[in-house]
């Protein structure tokens, strides 16, 4: 992540928001943690971006950021507060 902002030439400086998520999420594998794409709507809550792979790089650009989901997480219930690392211009 800090490479990517060096590139874009952004504020080299990981910023980490908690943010509400806007809906449930559910993943197959919860063993290790998990950087999820996702945007912010208008109500200020993430909802997470569909996505099919690690090579789907048009979910990257609908994306604000991505959300944390931790190791031996497998559900994150809609509401809840979740870890937010944003990619650009979002204040918190």
């Amino acid at each position: 992540m800090r490479a990517a902002r060096l590139l874009s030439a952004e504020d080299p400086e990981l910023r980490e928001l908690e943010l509400a998520l806007g809906q449930d999420f559910r993943r197959g594998k919860d063993g290790r943690q998990e950087y999820v794409p996702a945007r912010v709507n208008g109500a200020g809550e993430l909802v997470p971006v569909e996505l099919h792979g690690s090579a789907h790089l048009t979910a990257l650009l609908a994306a604000d950021g991505f959300m944390v989901v931790p190791p031996g997480t497998a559900t994150l219930a809609a509401h809840g507060k979740v870890r937010f690392l944003p990619l650009r211009g979002l204040h918190g």
